[in-house]
């Protein structure tokens, strides 16, 4: 048996091990340090290096498929790694549900949004792609934002509950994302997100391919068309901005719950009072009868004077039913606007059927009931408005909606001339590769819209990140504190804005039309 063992291993195929772990690996990098994306623009070598050299050995479809789909999984699998310090297994009374509970977790998200690769080693054979062909230069870029696209759907029927939402808002991996950190980043303001993951595929294949020296003159072509994309949508989109406005931002350290405002109260003595507050998810600003008197004095420091807002979120319960909902508040309390919260977050917010499945078979009913009444916010099915708060539309969502760009997109085309989220950061337990992701996504947002974003957070980060995607003030520490800042207000609108991503649509329509020409439904027929 030994002597068989070691015959394997033997004979084993090691140099295509090392490969896809690599290409996983080098993939990743752009999505583990927000100072890696510069390698947005390389990360895809080591991968396309292995699909020539699956294609010289002539490897069936049927193992590049699989080989393609394990680099996937790889690559998926260190950048959620953020995974193992959720807090959620913290209620999970079995010590063996517990123990499986997250590695399972990130199975299932691998698994799902690895579909991408599937589809894109599926067009990619079945097409006969070869990155010895011209062809590669745009076939590759155009079937791979299929993949982002295809997974990004699958993954939010995956993880439908009473709570999820179908659509494309689960871009973790999204080689754009990565780029966000560059200047590529202006060219969103054109392509979108799959758009900016279109550019990224296409700068790899050409750095690739002036390492071989091959396609020389198209490879230096495709790249100044990159560049000056970005160019176009830094430069048109340098907007003079229609106003301004002051705004105060409150920061809530991670281990703080209501008894914040007494360590904002002494740093108010000497401020600027601003017409807008803007508060975390979760503030509980008014809700606790013995600080009441605490938050008016805050309060009251803070705002010039009854005209003034607050921003900030506040649970409503109808029943049994509770709900997240965004406030708009005088600084006496009065509630001006109530929007309740539409985008959920999966296991955090709500209980997936398939997880509810999975709990109910394990014999730990007693987590979802727990989760339902203490955790489980309902979904709101009215759609979100921008707020209009002294001549200006604030488009305001609650801490998930930074990673779903459809949300701010559609609060901008509904005249939100700046972005805010209000957020609580340190209640999951995230990791910094997660909040260095969704600082991505959040400068995405700003740019792509070309707008102001402001975010309010519990933990970490609390800023105001201009249209350009600069941090113009943030928190230096993650300990209470309270910021003013001029923020810009711009009202054009970006063509991803107006338009959406309408790359992806247009890769469809050109692999559709390849498909059909590569099987002969335009060549004449010579039988007349």
């Amino acid at each position: 048996m030994k002597h068989q063992i070691l015959n394997k291993l033997r004979h084993y195929n090691w140099p295509n091990l090392v490969l896809i772990l690599l290409s996983g690996f080098v993939m990743s990098l752009p999505f583990l340090r927000i100072q890696l994306g510069w390698l947005s623009f390389v990360s895809l070598i080591p991968f396309l290096y292995y699909l020539v050299w699956l294609e010289n050995k002539k490897t069936t479809s049927k193992k590049t498929i699989k080989y393609i789909w394990l680099t996937g999984m790889v690559f998926l699998a260190i950048t959620l790694s953020w995974m193992f310090q959720l807090h959620v297994i913290d209620l999970i009374a079995d010590p063996w549900t517990r123990g499986i509970f997250l590695p399972f977790t990130l199975f299932l998200m691998v698994l799902f949004l690895s579909s991408g690769f599937v589809l894109f080693g599926f067009l990619y054979t079945k097409l006969k792609v070869s990155l010895n062909k011209t062809s590669s230069i745009v076939l590759i870029p155009a079937i791979w934002i299929l993949g982002e696209y295809l997974r990004s759907i699958l993954f939010s029927i995956a993880t439908l509950g009473e709570g999820g939402t179908v659509g494309i808002h689960w871009n973790f991996g999204a080689l754009g994302l990565g780029a966000c950190m560059t200047p590529l980043i202006y060219s969103s303001r054109v392509m979108g997100l799959f758009g900016l993951s279109f550019l990224v595929v296409v700068i790899n294949i050409a750095i690739f391919q002036l390492a071989r020296r091959k396609y020389i003159v198209m490879t230096l072509i495709s790249l100044a068309f990159c560049a000056i994309l970005s160019i176009l949508g830094y430069v048109i989109y340098q907007n003079i901005p229609t106003s301004s406005h002051k705004v105060g931002i409150v920061h809530i350290g991670p281990q703080e719950d209501t008894d914040y405002e007494m360590q904002i109260l002494p740093k108010l003595d000497h401020e600027q009072k601003v017409d807008l507050v803007i508060m975390p998810e979760y503030s509980h600003i008014f809700d606790e009868e013995r600080l009441v008197d605490v938050d008016r004095a805050m309060i009251a420091k803070m705002v010039q004077g009854p005209e003034s807002r607050i921003i900030t979120t506040r649970s409503v319960v109808d029943g049994n039913r509770a709900t997240n909902a965004i406030v708009e508040l005088t600084p006496d309390n009065k509630e001006l606007s109530k929007q309740g919260k539409t985008f959920l977050i999966p296991g955090g917010e709500y209980i997936p059927y398939l997880y509810k499945g999975i709990l109910i078979a394990s014999g730990n009913t007693a987590l979802i009931t727990h989760h339902e009444g203490e955790k489980t916010v309902y979904q709101s099915k009215k759609p979100i408005e921008p707020l209009d708060i002294h001549g200006a539309k604030y488009g305001v969502l609650a801490c998930s909606g930074i990673i779903a760009p459809e949300f701010y997109r559609d609060l901008v085309n509904k005249g939100a001339v700046v972005l805010v989220n209000s957020a609580s950061l340190s209640t999951m337990g995230m990791g910094r590769e997660f909040f260095d992701q969704a600082y991505q996504m959040a400068r995405f947002q700003a740019v792509a819209n070309s707008r102001t974003l402001i975010q309010s957070a519990r933990g970490k980060k609390s800023y105001i990140m201009n249209s350009n995607g600069f941090i113009e003030l943030q928190n230096k520490t993650e300990d209470t504190d309270y910021l003013i800042g001029t923020i810009s207000a711009n009202t054009s609108k970006t063509i991803y804005t107006l338009w959406g991503e309408w790359v992806v649509l247009i890769s469809i329509l050109g692999v559709s039309i390849y498909i059909i020409y590569g099987k002969g439904l335009f060549k004449k027929k010579n039988n007349l």
